[in-house]
């Protein structure tokens, strides 16, 4: 990695860094068998399409998750080279890649300013309360889900709700799992969901020609899915809890609803049992 430090001002700073095209291309590698497993590409069986072909077809969201995970990671590194004290997350522009490349970028932020304070010492001070109220937490946790919002169609945003709560109440009822995660996150042409918890599991079994199981709501779930053309994966198995893996891709609708990216972790005992319509 290459990184030169611009003092732009006593406070204001850029790096300009480059990352290797070695790094770079093991990092979207990576990432396209990542989206090879779980890819459907015509002409090819789910998860079995060419690691080439997987790459062309989603070259857009390969790159820019390759930079969300690069950019950050080499801009720490130069940071913490040079015992920087930043004072916020940088904002990164003047990026530049080709395909074979070393990938450029610029990243300015802000430090903290060389304090020499003296006679200082004897001075009485009150100290004052630094407790977090709850609401506080919440208001916060609320404006990183505005933040991080994205418009989806009326008809995935129902069958996302529905999918979530089915499978909570599955979790809640038969799984005995002491916590469970899910995650909700906007990619560029889909939406994935993903739903786990660290429960006794079962022994899956394969769906028949007509997509029924013996378990009744994940047979609903999988039905939610197929009627939007989506994806559907189980992994699970004696003990090893469940994972449910669901993509829905983004469909064109004049009228839109937010949705936020989000991960939660909560202890299954809060879960409430529901029925779900």
């Amino acid at each position: 990695m290459k990184a030169e430090l611009i003092d732009v001002s006593e406070c204001k700073k850029n790096l300009e860094i480059e990352i290797p095209h070695e790094a770079v291309d093991a990092e979207i590698t990576h990432i396209a068998q990542e989206f090879a497993r779980k890819a459907r590409v015509p002409g090819f069986r789910p998860g079995k399409a060419p690691i080439g072909v997987v790459k062309n077809r989603y070259r857009d969201e390969i790159l820019s998750e390759m930079m969300q995970h690069l950019l950050p990671k080499y801009f720490g590194a130069a940071v913490e080279d040079r015992k920087l004290d930043i004072v916020d997350t940088p904002h990164f522009e003047g990026i530049d890649y080709n395909a074979g490349q070393p990938l450029k970028f610029k990243a300015i932020f802000e430090v903290y300013p060389q304090l020499n304070i003296s006679n200082y010492i004897g001075i009485p001070v009150q100290e004052t309360s630094t407790e977090v109220q709850e609401s506080e937490v919440e208001a916060s946790l609320k404006k990183l889900q505005e933040d991080m919002a994205e418009h989806i169609d009326p008809e995935s945003a129902i069958c996302i709700y529905r999918i979530v709560q089915e499978a909570l109440n599955n979790i809640a009822k038969h799984a005995q799992a002491s916590t469970c995660r899910v995650l909700l996150r906007g990619l560029p042409r889909s939406v994935e969901v993903v739903i786990e918890d660290n429960g006794m599991g079962f022994q899956a079994e394969p769906w028949d020609s007509n997509g029924s199981t013996t378990g009744v709501g994940l047979k609903g779930i999988r039905e939610r899915v197929n009627s939007l053309q989506g994806t559907f994966r189980l992994e699970t198995g004696p003990g090893r809890g469940t994972r449910i893996w669901i993509e829905l891709p983004r469909r064109e609708s004049g009228a839109t609803v937010r949705v936020s990216s989000v991960s939660v972790q909560v202890p299954s005992e809060i879960l409430p049992v529901e029925k779900v319509k």
